[in-house]
């Protein structure tokens, strides 16, 4: 909403130095400005220099008409007189121009002391507080401006702003409502009436503003994305997949628009193009490690092996450091694969590798011990589990899976003691009591024979 008001009109007290030199008009035109219709109590608070100020006034004019702002401020600085309420706002405008809001703060509270009706006055301070990130203070600075008699789309559109960012979306919607009506053409006030909605959850109010707003520019991507997001709120996972797809045609290369639609056709079962959309994520690293690693384990969970395989081969020329994390799971999701495929010797060395480059890929080492269990290498599937219980992630499945590893040796005491203490360190997996009781049953029979 910056672009509604950035500042306001730099010199715009000029205009009282105009009607006392006869000089020609600042153009202004770069800086939008609405100010309230000139009448005569408006007039009777506007501000005017002195005689004594008409040889500074002179000796500024040529600056300010060639944009010479930090010259013109070294000028006033140097000024010993006393300064006319007009001199004091042109000096805190300048300041403004040089980003150098606290300067400009102090000076227009001493205008303001002189001259509290002064609405030119109210609105550059309101926007200086808003600079400063003061946004309560800038809010009554320009509630008092407007009072006063300020009216326009933008000081309604700032209002609408601030209200946002003091979390009242409801004054914030009959803000910016007020300024549509005053500037119905204006898209940046649409945008801001639209967030207000979807901050309140008017969410049937934002689509329909919305609408409008994409009859009138349907190849905005941005609009399209925002639509998305809409439907997504409302569930509507077909028209926040449809729009995605579109702000995508339109050149929304935004990992925002890409994800969204990487999630929504995956969702949607359309792996093809969730692929193609992921593909393209990791060639412009708008895709992290960690994110490609969930996603690989999804699909691993799905059994999309042919997708998972695809992915893996584009996320592997990516990964070229020969031993660390990243390279280990990429050996544990090609060990998968090749697992799915029936070359088990390959799978194995892939997790040995896995492990060999980190040492805490607990997928891996679970992997071995189960490989190493179904090949009735019980002995070294028990050492892959231990190794696997010492770390926090897979501690859990590794004692289970260890404790089943005895059950199949038919070492029931074994098992039995193993999943006492797993009970004892996770107290909240009640389901372990069942089997509890029942090896403790054959433990028994065991005995008794």
């Amino acid at each position: 909403m910056k672009s509604l008001q950035r500042y306001l009109v730099l010199m715009t007290c000029w205009a009282s130095f105009q009607s006392n030199l006869n000089a020609q008009p600042i153009d202004l035109s770069k800086v939008p400005v609405v100010l309230p219709s000139i009448n005569t109590p408006f007039l009777q608070r506007e501000t005017k220099i002195t005689a004594q100020e008409y040889p500074i006034a002179q000796s500024l004019k040529p600056l300010l008409l060639n944009n010479d702002y930090a010259a013109a401020l070294t000028i006033l600085e140097q000024y010993q007189e006393a300064k006319s309420p007009a001199l004091l706002l042109l000096e805190a405008q300048l300041w403004m121009q040089q980003n150098q809001w606290r300067e400009a703060e102090a000076i227009l509270k001493t205008v303001l002391q002189e001259m509290p009706e002064l609405i030119r006055g109210h609105l550059a301070l309101a926007t200086v507080n808003q600079s400063l990130d003061k946004t309560q203070e800038a809010q009554k600075s320009l509630s008092q401006a407007m009072s006063l008699g300020a009216s326009g789309a933008t000081h309604f559109a700032q209002l609408g702003y601030l209200n946002m960012q003091n979390n009242d979306p409801q004054s914030a919607i009959a803000a910016y409502q007020q300024a549509l009506m005053l500037a119905p053409e204006n898209d940046d006030i649409r945008q801001g009436l639209l967030f207000a909605f979807v901050q309140s959850d008017q969410h049937a109010a934002a689509r329909n503003l919305l609408s409008g707003m994409l009859d009138k520019h349907p190849e905005n991507r941005q609009f399209w994305l925002q639509r998305a997001n809409l439907a997504m709120h409302s569930g509507d996972k077909n028209t926040a997949l449809s729009s995605i797809e579109v702000a995508l045609r339109l050149g929304d290369n935004s990992k925002q628009a890409r994800q969204m639609g990487m999630q929504l056709n995956i969702q949607s079962k359309n792996y093809k193009r969730a692929l193609a959309l992921s593909l393209m994520m990791l060639q412009d690293q708008q895709l992290s490690f960690v994110e490609t690693d969930k996603l690989l384990h999804w699909l691993a969970s799905q059994r999309e092996w042919v997708y998972l395989n695809e992915l893996l081969q584009g996320v592997s020329e990516l990964v070229t450091e020969p031993a660390n994390s990243k390279r280990s799971r990429l050996f544990y999701y090609q060990g998968l694969v090749a697992q799915k495929n029936q070359n088990l010797p390959l799978a194995e060395r892939l997790w040995i590798k896995g492990i060999k480059s980190d040492p805490g890929n607990g997928d891996a080492l679970l992997a071995l011990a189960k490989l190493k269990t179904n090949s009735a290498f019980f002995a070294e599937a028990d050492l892959y589990y231990q190794r696997a219980e010492t770390l926090d992630a897979v501690a859990l499945p590794a004692k289970l899976g260890r404790a089943q590893l005895y059950i199949d040796q038919q070492d029931y005491g074994a098992a039995l003691a193993m999943l006492q203490r797993t009970h004892s360190e996770y107290p909240h997996r009640h389901d372990l009591l069942k089997n509890i009781r029942i090896l403790t049953n054959l433990v028994n029979s065991q005995n008794n024979i």
